[in-house]
């Protein structure tokens, strides 16, 4: 979650990017906005370090969280099928009765 706007990150206009300087992380759209207000470097809102850049595709991605978003996504599965009985659900949960 970007701590400035307190939207979950995405992978398109709400992407993590990492400031060089001091590595907090942060939404591209915040990050946009953040850099409109010096146009050639970024004040970072927590620490106060600047980040010089010379356009906003320098800032790079915090590949680190994608990588942990992506895996969280993938370790949720659809429900299994629901069992005909109770007796199945217990088999398929291997309790015995």
């Amino acid at each position: 979650m970007c701590e400035i706007c307190l939207e979950a990150y995405n992978l398109s206009e709400r992407a993590p990017l990492i400031l060089k300087e001091c590595s907090h992380t942060f939404c591209a759209f915040c990050i946009g906005q953040l850099l409109k207000q010096h146009s050639f470097y970024i004040v970072c809102p927590n620490c106060r370090k600047k980040t010089y850049v010379k356009q906003f595709s320098d800032i790079p991605k915090n590949y680190a969280l994608i990588k942990m978003m992506e895996s969280s996504i993938s370790d949720i599965k659809p429900p299994d099928k629901k069992p005909n009985n109770y007796k199945d659900f217990l088999q398929k949960k291997q309790v015995t009765i």
